[in-house]
């Protein structure tokens, strides 16, 4: 049987549209849901997180369990990804507080300490998605303005030399 059921709130006084999200099993005995980014309707833009733990049954207090973002974001591609055995959780591209299409990317895992810049992405874009595989991370087409979206393919490193840009198989010369 299929079953759902409310959490609650969030904690504080953040907004949390168009956020990145996770499953965090290093937060709490039984892992966490968290969240972090977004953006407000008043386009108050933040770079909280916050993690619901899911043996606890509760919200942890924002940025108590991965502290913030880098800087404030939203719209960006999220996803884990597991790199020599270790549990790693990622955003890319997306949206500034001042509205710019941000190139950049963050990871964190339970040895950081928190979120640390990853590789540059090439482009600026945000409503995209991101997943991890095989050591890899990611980041899946996404729009460079409105709704249209953009053909980028991007893989993503630790190392800021790492970045390759995939493109479609239409678009290859053979």
């Amino acid at each position: 049987m299929n079953d759902g059921g409310y959490l609650g709130n969030f904690k504080g006084d953040f907004w949390f549209n168009f956020h990145a999200s996770w499953y965090v099993p290093w937060v709490g005995n039984a892992g966490a849901i968290c969240v972090g980014g977004g953006i407000s309707f008043k386009s108050e833009v933040n770079s909280a997180t916050q993690c619901y733990d899911l043996e606890a049954s509760t919200f942890n207090e924002p940025n108590a369990d991965l502290g913030p973002l880098p800087e404030p974001w939203w719209s960006m591609a999220d996803g884990w990804q597991l790199r020599q055995g270790q549990h790693q959780i990622w955003i890319a591209n997306g949206v500034d507080q001042n509205g710019t299409l941000l190139r950049a990317s963050a990871y964190a895992d339970a040895t950081t300490g928190g979120f640390v810049y990853g590789p540059e992405p090439p482009v600026g874009l945000y409503r995209l998605e991101g997943d991890g595989c095989m050591g890899n991370f990611y980041v899946e087409q996404g729009a460079a303005g409105g709704f249209n979206y953009t053909s980028h393919n991007l893989i993503l490193e630790q190392c800021p030399w790492c970045v390759q840009i995939y493109l479609p198989l239409v678009l290859r010369n053979y």
